[in-house]
């Protein structure tokens, strides 16, 4: 038994169903941040799928390619300074074609620093034409040939990690607590501490304390919407769903995004 506990408070009576319970959204619960979320991650996902295609694409450039040499025509900064690029110009099948690309503050400094190295430097294009399209990759003097297809996943890998951290927040979560709803055992419990964490944006969490079937005393976090962080209390009883053979997850019922019926 937690200390302290109230021996009066009662479990919802929508929770003393037998599960599967009937569950649906509470209220106000689907935000904008929520929203906007998963439809960042749709285009996250979207775009995750685009250099999937770009790398296949760029290894078959690098194994099926002609090298032509082509020769830069212009560079240029961003007012910050921050991204450099370079146009060039290439001529494969009996036309002059042209390209651009990005290039890293020490390409810039090492070949484009004093403009009379620009019409010499000597560049090489690797085309592949598909469908009447030239596909082709751009190389500076001493670049490794599958350097495009690294600096591609690095891209990926950092894609991939925002869109799991908007998946995890906007659909995961959310669905765990719809299922803690509908199957979750109810148990009595306590908040025992009320956090906020302030970074770029500042979350709300609730810690609170209830007695599992199995493991006994147990003590978790919850992040919660600020609009119900601010009504709550240490020491307010609340309901914790969870599964009796498992510690994780749990949820505080009152201050979930779902309600049963």
């Amino acid at each position: 038994m937690i200390p302290g506990q109230q021996g009066q408070y009662r479990i919802p009576p929508e929770l003393e169903l037998h599960p599967p319970r009937p569950v649906r959204r509470r209220r106000g619960t689907l935000a904008i941040p929520m929203v906007v979320g998963r439809l960042v991650a749709i285009f996250l996902l979207a775009f995750e799928f685009w250099l999937i295609c770009e790398i296949v694409l760029t290894i078959a450039i690098v194994n099926h390619g002609e090298s032509h040499p082509g020769q830069i025509q212009k560079t240029w900064s961003t007012p910050s300074g921050g991204a450099h690029y370079a146009r060039f110009t290439y001529e494969a099948g009996g036309r002059i074609h042209s390209g651009s690309r990005t290039i890293s503050s020490e390409q810039y400094q090492q070949f484009f620093a004093s403009p009379a190295t620009q019409p010499a430097l000597p560049i090489d294009v690797r085309v592949m034409p598909i469908g009447g399209f030239y596909f082709k990759q751009m190389y500076l003097p001493g670049e490794w040939l599958w350097g495009p297809v690294w600096r591609v996943l690095e891209v990926m890998a950092e894609d991939a990690f925002v869109a799991w951290i908007l998946i995890y927040l906007t659909w995961i979560l959310p669905r765990r607590q719809k299922r803690l709803c509908r199957d979750g055992t109810p148990i009595s419990g306590r908040i025992v501490k009320l956090r906020t964490l302030s970074n770029k944006a500042t979350s709300y969490q609730v810690d609170y304390q209830f007695d599992h079937p199995r493991l006994g005393v147990q003590t978790e976090r919850m992040l919660i919407q600020p609009k119900r962080w601010k009504p709550a209390e240490v020491g307010e009883p609340v309901t914790v769903l969870c599964y009796p053979n498992r510690k994780w997850p749990t949820m505080i019922y009152e201050y979930g995004d779902f309600e049963c019926l």
